[in-house]
């Protein structure tokens, strides 16, 4: 978590969150307004148990890593062509912000993992 004062001395802050559900759920309640993101690595770690092969792999991680939004796009529709299920996962299991091209602008932290060495 990355917690910067703003002039008017508000708290803004992010979040990258993981498999510890209850410490996300926790977080949302106490810092409603926050960014929530969640951690590319964990979101693959289990997206590819679920989907399988190079293809899908390729475009989970270029597709996070990517600062423009319609080229996050065109790589989500590479691989819903190939198999709708993919995005219905995404959408069902993994809701929080993980790809660069959705992060807001007020941090200038580009990071979609938690684990930074």
């Amino acid at each position: 978590m990355d917690m910067r004062s703003n002039r008017d001395t508000r708290w803004s802050c992010y979040f990258i969150k993981h498999a510890k559900k209850g410490l996300g759920v926790s977080i949302m309640l106490v810092y409603p307004n926050i960014e929530h993101r969640q951690c590319i690595r964990h979101l693959f770690s289990n997206f590819k148990k679920h989907f399988y092969g190079d293809f899908f792999n390729n475009k989970i991680w270029v597709a996070a890593k990517t600062y423009i939004p319609t080229e996050h796009a065109l790589y989500l529709k590479d691989i819903s062509d190939l198999n709708q299920d993919v995005i219905t996962y995404l959408n069902n299991n993994h809701s929080k912000i993980w790809s660069r091209s959705k992060f807001g602008t007020t941090f200038k932290c580009d990071y979609i993992t938690n684990n930074i060495s």
